[in-house]
């Protein structure tokens, strides 16, 4: 938060607590966090400015049901040949390796990919060196290992 027209602004904590479908926050008291959090900062405060939430953040604390995390490993359909794709030639150690690429979210449970290899996704690429090994463990982690 901060006054209108400066541009620092300050962490304002609130004194949150859900009670029924109320959180109990009052512009009231949004505005006395705010004085004490900038009489605390700068050691006074701006009487007559409006003050302004520029970021407002929320973290909430509960239980959920349990559910598997298995159900978010790949389904059925995944397959070392749906998750081949084409080979290329990766720069290593200081020299060009034949390099094994597949497609990350299609390589079933318990597929073990050796480096080198590439596995490809729409959001991240994990690089798997030689002398390494990728296993897709029980809920669709990607596990780097040593070969022995």
């Amino acid at each position: 938060m901060h006054y209108v027209g400066q541009t620092h602004t300050i962490s304002v904590p609130l004194p949150v607590t859900l009670q029924g479908e109320s959180t109990g926050v009052t512009a009231a008291l949004v505005r006395d966090a705010f004085e004490q959090a900038y009489q605390t900062s700068f050691s006074r405060l701006l009487p007559g400015l409006a003050i302004r939430i520029v970021t407002l953040r929320t973290a909430a604390i509960g239980r959920r049901p349990e559910f598997d995390l298995a159900s978010l490993a790949p389904g059925d359909g995944a397959s070392l040949d749906s998750a081949k794709r084409e080979p290329r030639q990766v720069w290593f150690d200081g020299a060009w390796h034949e390099t094994s690429v597949w497609s990350r979210l299609d390589l079933p449970v318990g597929a073990v990919i050796k480096g080198p290899a590439i596995l490809e996704q729409a959001d991240a690429t994990t690089v798997v060196d030689p002398h390494l090994s990728a296993r897709v463990d029980l809920f669709g982690n990607v596990v780097i290992e040593r070969t022995a």
